[in-house]
C-alpha cells in the first residue's frame, strides 16, 4: 500500500507541477471575479462512468492515467489556478483509510504554509472532509481547496488550486458542490 500512495503522490505532483503556470501572481480582485464568472458560463456536467463520478468542468480538460487504478482530470483557468479531480482505486484485498486520504492530501500540497480550516463534509451519503489551504510565498498561486472522501474502494480529491479572490468566487463554490458519485 505504501508504494501505491508513494506512485499515486508522484503522479499528482508531476500532473501539478506540469500544468500550473509559475507565471502571473495577479491577485486583484477585478480580474478574478470576471474570471470567476466566465467560468461559472461555461461549466457543463461531465461524466466518468469508469470512475463513477460527475462534476461540472468550465471547458477541456487534461486526463493523466497511471495504469488502470490512478485518473486525474485537471482543467484550468490562467492565470488564476486550476481545478482537478484524482480518482484512485484500491486494491481488492485492502481499502482506503482517512489516514491515507490525509497523507495524500499533505503530498499534494507541499506549498503549504498552514492548513486554515480542516472539516468534516459530507457528499451525498459519504463522510469527507475539506481543506483550506494558505501557500508559502515560493507557490505560483495563494492556496488550495481540498476536499477528498472515499468511497468502497475508491478515493476521490477535488480540489481548485489558485488565487484567493478566485478560491472564493461562486464559480468554485459551484465547481466543489458539483461534485456527485454514481453507484
Amino acid at each position: 500500500m505504501v508504494k501505491f500512495r508513494q506512485r499515486l503522490a508522484i503522479v499528482l505532483t508531476v500532473i501539478f507541477a506540469t500544468i500550473l503556470p509559475a507565471a502571473s501572481q495577479d491577485t486583484s480582485p477585478g480580474r478574478d471575479s470576471q474570471s470567476g464568472a466566465a467560468v461559472a458560463r461555461k461549466f457543463k456536467r461531465v461524466s466518468f462512468p469508469k470512475d463513477r463520478f460527475s462534476i461540472l468542468l468550465p471547458g477541456d480538460y487534461f486526463t493523466a492515467e497511471k495504469g488502470s487504478d490512478i485518473r486525474t482530470y485537471t482543467c484550468t483557468d490562467y492565470p488564476h489556478g486550476l481545478l482537478s479531480v484524482m480518482c484512485a482505486l484500491a486494491p481488492e484485498q485492502s481499502a482506503f483509510s482517512q489516514q491515507v486520504l490525509k497523507q495524500l492530501v499533505d503530498k499534494l500540497t507541499p506549498n503549504k504554509k498552514s492548513i486554515d480550516k480542516e472539516s468534516p463534509i459530507k457528499i451525498q451519503d459519504n463522510d469527507g472532509t475539506e481543506w483550506q489551504i494558505t501557500n508559502n510565498g515560493d507557490a505560483p498561486q495563494a492556496g488550495c481547496l481540498v476536499r477528498g472522501l472515499i468511497v468502497g474502494r475508491r478515493l476521490y480529491i477535488i480540489m481548485a488550486y489558485g488565487t484567493k479572490p478566485w478560491l472564493e468566487s461562486d464559480a468554485i463554490k459551484g465547481f466543489m458542490d458539483s461534485f456527485e458519485v454514481s453507484r
